[in-house]
């Protein structure tokens, strides 16, 4: 065989091994490249948790937007014990959470304005509404 010969044949080589190497790593970062769904593929709806927070006496925030029987937790930052409790009796009610407590309350079914307020601090008041 021709020195020639054996030239091309090591240069077909390399070639081969280049585009087979250049295939795999095409083929790995393929599988871990996160792509954009296509219009026919359907997104998850990212779900917020509603929540209010109790902190220097007050409600945060003080009116809540939630749709019908949405989870919403409750979370006291505050010293003294607070609640989230439903004017209207037996619709919802935290109880009284401690320093750094946390509860998850369920908004009525009703759509409509449900004020609530702090079983030991009557004067903390807040709105839930509920469309």
């Amino acid at each position: 065989m021709s020195s020639l010969s054996k030239n091309a044949l090591i240069v077909g080589a390399l070639v081969v091994v280049l585009l087979l190497g250049g295939f795999l790593i095409l083929s790995q970062n393929k599988s871990t490249t996160p792509t954009t769904p296509t219009a026919t593929q359907q997104q998850e709806p990212v779900l917020t948790k509603a929540s209010i927070e109790i902190k220097d006496f007050k409600y945060s925030p003080a009116t809540l937007t939630v749709k019908k029987g949405e989870k919403i937790t409750v979370t006291n930052k505050d010293v003294a014990g607070h609640s989230v409790t439903s004017d209207e009796e037996g619709l919802f009610d935290s109880e009284v959470l401690g320093k750094d407590e946390t509860r998850e309350i369920t908004a009525p079914s009703e759509l409509g304005e449900y004020p609530f307020h702090c079983t030991p601090h009557p004067q903390i008041k807040g709105t839930l509404i509920v469309e």
